[in-house]
């Protein structure tokens, strides 16, 4: 019997992207809610086998000025409560630890982007993240908010700049990283994102980091499917 997930997006170009193929190629029936122009409130969060939440150019700080933070933090809570499997990326991860009651705010070490290695601690290498351990690929950044580790979870991964993976009890995972991208996505994101790449003083100037997305991308895809298969069977999904 098929899986049903459902993906939370916040705008177009941040999506499922490779994770959404990996789980279409096991078996997932894959549906996606546009979180901003939807009313959430007439969804069951309960309902899907699987909530795979992504990024967003805002902020949870923000929530007073896109009110459907709060609505959606109190949709992802319910679903932790229950400890229904749950899997967020970027501001997914950042909203899974507010829901948990942990402080989301600005990093103070400046906004990464481009390709950096994890580092994980003893815990991390004996989860499904061991996969995308900096000895076995490189990570994809792009952010430039960061998150107190929330009461009860387990640090499993960090960059040099900030914390990158954590879970909460078996069924619960947030990345900070991009796990998910791939190239096409990645050309998408260059054009989105041109002031952060381009211009008289760039965060990663667009040629290196086009030459790096190249050398390093199929072998992260590579990673992350070993990752996400391993991670769901052992929250009986697979």
């Amino acid at each position: 019997m098929s899986k049903n997930v459902v993906i939370l997006k916040h705008t177009h170009n941040l999506g499922a992207c490779h994770l959404g193929q990996i789980l279409e190629n096991n078996g997932f029936n894959v549906n996606s809610l546009g979180v901003p122009i939807m009313d959430i409130d007439t969804f069951d969060s309960l309902e899907p086998d699987l909530l795979l939440i992504m990024g967003a150019p805002v902020g949870i700080y923000q929530a007073d000025d896109f009110p459907f933070i709060h609505k959606e933090r109190s949709f992802i809570k319910a679903r932790i409560d229950k400890n229904k499997p749950t899997l967020g990326i970027c501001f997914g991860a950042q909203i899974i630890a507010s829901a948990l009651g942990a402080k989301v705010y600005l990093g103070d070490k400046g906004r990464e982007i481009g390709w950096h290695r994890l580092t994980l601690t003893g815990e991390g290498k004996k989860h499904s993240v061991r996969h995308l351990d900096g000895s076995k690929t490189n990570m994809f950044h792009w952010h430039g908010d960061t998150f107190d580790l929330p009461d009860g979870a387990t640090l499993l991964a960090s960059s040099d700049r900030y914390r990158q993976a954590f879970s909460y009890g078996k069924n619960i995972l947030g990345f900070q990283c991009h796990t998910e991208i791939g190239d096409i996505r990645l050309q998408e994101w260059y054009v989105a994102n041109v002031s952060d790449i381009t211009g008289s003083n760039p965060i990663v100037p667009i040629k290196e980091l086009r030459k790096q997305s190249g050398e390093y991308v199929e072998q992260l895809n590579i990673q992350t499917e070993k990752f996400l298969v391993e991670w769901l069977e052992s929250v009986g999904l697979l």
